[in-house]
């Protein structure tokens, strides 16, 4: 029997039930979806916003944690996450952080990895918060609060051009792969409108010409009105 995030996330009753044994009034619904939407059913992350929401028991300053628990949460994936991880994949973390989702192909082209496969089967058996999103296997994203903390980690090791050169790979990649909206946002995220307005140019005319009107309407739309 194989367990993957998915079946050990919890569900918004589990939710429910947890925080009524720490002693936490029922949520309304909102609440409830508000959580759900935040933790995604990580069970790490809704008992450090437990924790962080004191001993009140409040739902309010439970949302609050929720909201705002950048600080007891990078402790956690300091300490208790990438403190376990040898450099190389601390680093590979760190460099793919900047993607919404991806596969093996696109990891490999933003970090240079070569040994990509063996790299993410060590991740993912080690329960790092990856959601896989195909029955293939194919493609994951970071669960959304980890690659928040992971892109303010980020942030802090390397420098806004070595920051930016990783958005140009992915890009360049997504690109080259007919994902034109993300190729774009890339590509803007790397302050490279010249890159931007390349890619965009040899994706909107063939979509013109297939009469693709609204997806090339909607691809130029991305483009800054004042570039």
């Amino acid at each position: 029997v194989e367990l993957s995030a998915v079946e050990l996330r919890f569900q918004p009753d589990e939710m429910a039930s947890y925080l009524a044994q720490r002693g936490f009034p029922p949520p309304t619904p909102e609440a409830l979806a508000r959580l759900d939407a935040r933790t995604e059913g990580w069970i790490v992350a809704l008992q450090l916003m437990a924790a962080a929401a004191g001993d009140k028991r409040d739902i309010n300053a439970l949302l609050a944690a929720a909201q705002s628990g950048h600080g007891w949460l990078a402790e956690y994936l300091t300490t208790q996450i990438l403190a376990d991880l040898s450099p190389a994949k601390r680093t590979f973390l760190l460099q793919t952080a900047i993607l919404e989702r991806f596969n093996r192909s696109l990891l490999a082209a933003v970090s240079g990895v070569t040994d990509v496969d063996d790299l993410l089967s060590a991740l993912i058996e080690a329960g790092l918060p990856l959601v896989q999103l195909d029955n293939r296997r194919e493609w994951f994203r970071y669960h959304h609060l980890f690659q928040e903390l992971l892109q303010a980690r980020l942030r802090q090791a390397l420098s806004s051009a070595d920051i930016a050169e990783l958005h140009r790979r992915a890009a360049a990649w997504l690109a080259e792969h007919d994902q034109v909206s993300a190729a774009v946002q890339h590509a803007l995220s790397a302050d490279d409108l010249n890159l931007a307005a390349a890619i965009l140019e040899t994706a909107v005319r063939p979509e013109i010409s297939r009469g693709g009107f609204q997806q090339a309407e909607s691809w130029l739309a991305l483009f800054p009105n004042n570039a």
